[in-house]
């Protein structure tokens, strides 16, 4: 299975080393989404509008873009 990885930018990079196998992009694309929410869940947080999670695959290149406002507009 191909692993994914999760970059996180909110004010700072946080960078997945470790990453997560997932069946297929769509599949990477719901874990962002989920990520997302998560990381909104319960906090007060002023999101700047660039908040966002790549989706970056095994080799390097970046399959998805999750952005943290397009997440709490749904």
């Amino acid at each position: 299975m191909p692993r994914y990885f999760f970059h996180v930018f909110d004010l700072e990079w946080y960078r997945d080393c470790e990453g997560e196998e997932l069946v297929d992009v769509a599949a990477a694309m719901d874990q962002a989404e989920q990520v997302a929410r998560e990381l909104l869940e319960g906090e007060e947080r002023v999101n700047d509008g660039d908040s966002r999670i790549e989706v970056v695959d095994e080799h390097g290149l970046i399959v998805h873009v999750a952005r943290l406002r397009d997440v709490t507009d749904q």
